[in-house]
């Protein structure tokens, strides 16, 4: 600074929140009460909390814009992440946003400037998409939750996304769910993330200071992981990347044969249930029903008429009448409830295929049950009695 020269820096602040005191480190299974209140015309306060296996509580403010509630530190270390939300003029504003460490976890002791770490961040999305999803499995397997498999489909589906978004367009859910049927991705739950940050590094700290984003991240109801990244927009002549994280459950792959087993158990139980004769497991209905169960699980569910009636043509000779129930479910043992399942019938047959489909995605189990009377034997000639005549 030259001599004779005073520079002055001035700093405003504008407090829109009241917060009590809170701890930045609790001892496993201890709490503390966070409490505060919303200034001024800030309206609509959300609290996020993600404890350390990623639990996301939300609580609302009340009519004075106060809440009050309990951080709860697990028995595992890690931290519990924060976020106070609230409206202005129809816009969001984040009032707070910070972590606590439980159990003996550390909190970062300073703060990498984006795009300014030693050999840090990098702005190229193949790069950043690895890295991205290393860092998601190196935080789930920290408290004892499963690494998620990495879907090259779901990562080429995000990375469209990603693309969109760069572009000033945007993705819908009907579009989402169209792609990933195309990939035969299909998932009983698909959850997203989405991000713009000045590098891979940014994009994670982001992400995991987000209670809702860290989350996603951690939930153990999913199994898969897809990260796309595009370059974005230059803001400041500094690059930017668009990310888009997509998490999915797939289902596992079933035994088909104990599928088949637990479903005649289930058909037995609810004829009993129901007062029903029992029925008998027939090997040639069981044929036909795996046969066409099997062609259910090839085609996707979608069995041409012609084939439908080549596997069923042997039915019309030996049996009276059939029923046939079939399809997919979340819970093969649902069709044990079938109203047909407790009709007249005397004999059963159960088929079992496991394949791909729209609705469930790989390893989604195709059920055929069919359940029939044969023709009634003819008595021998010489037992038969002659017809009487009318008088």
């Amino acid at each position: 600074m030259k001599k004779g020269v005073t520079k002055a820096v001035l700093v405003l602040l504008d407090e829109n929140l009241e917060l009590s005191p809170v701890p930045r480190k609790l001892p496993a299974g201890e709490s503390a009460v966070l409490e505060g209140r919303a200034l001024g015309a800030i309206d609509k306060i959300k609290v996020e909390i993600s404890d350390v296996t990623g639990k996301l509580e939300t609580i609302t403010a009340g009519p004075d814009k106060s809440f009050r509630t309990q951080l709860q530190c697990a028995d595992k270390p890690g931290r519990t992440v924060v976020q106070v939300m609230g409206e202005s003029e129809g816009a969001d504003v984040l009032l707070a946003n910070f972590p606590v460490a439980c159990g003996g976890g550390e909190l970062a002791t300073a703060v990498a400037v984006p795009g300014k770490q030693q050999g840090g961040g990098t702005t190229d999305p193949a790069k950043a998409e690895q890295r991205l999803v290393e860092l998601a499995n190196a935080d789930r397997s920290a408290v004892g939750i499963k690494p998620l498999e990495n879907n090259p489909a779901l990562a080429k589906i995000a990375r469209s996304v990603s693309e969109n978004r760069a572009q000033g367009k945007g993705t819908s859910s009907a579009d989402l769910t169209q792609a990933l049927k195309e990939a035969d991705i299909g998932a009983p739950l698909i959850l997203e993330s989405a991000v713009q940050a000045m590098d891979d590094a940014d994009a994670y700290a982001r992400l995991s200071s987000s209670p809702a984003d860290r989350s996603n991240l951690m939930n153990q109801d999913v199994t898969e992981i897809g990260v796309g990244v595009s370059r974005g927009p230059v803001i400041g002549n500094k690059p930017t990347i668009i990310v888009t994280e997509l998490f999915v459950k797939q289902l596992p792959p079933p035994d088909a044969e104990e599928v088949k087993a637990n479903l005649y158990k289930a058909i037995a139980r609810r004829r009993a249930d129901a007062r029903s004769t029992p029925v008998t497991r027939d090997p040639q209905l069981e044929e036909i029903a795996q046969a066409y169960a099997a062609e259910m699980a090839k085609e996707k569910g979608r069995v041409p008429r012609e084939k439908i009636a080549e596997i069923e043509a042997p039915l019309y000779k030996s049996f009276a009448t059939v029923n046939e129930m079939g399809g997919l479910k979340s819970d093969p043992l649902e069709f044990a409830e079938e109203p047909g399942v407790v009709g007249d019938a005397k004999l059963v047959g159960v088929g079992v295929g496991i394949g791909s489909s729209p609705q469930f995605g790989k390893n989604s189990t195709y059920v055929v049950v069919l359940m029939g009377k044969k023709h009634a034997a003819k008595a021998p000639a010489a037992a038969r009695q002659p017809a009487r005549k009318k008088k």
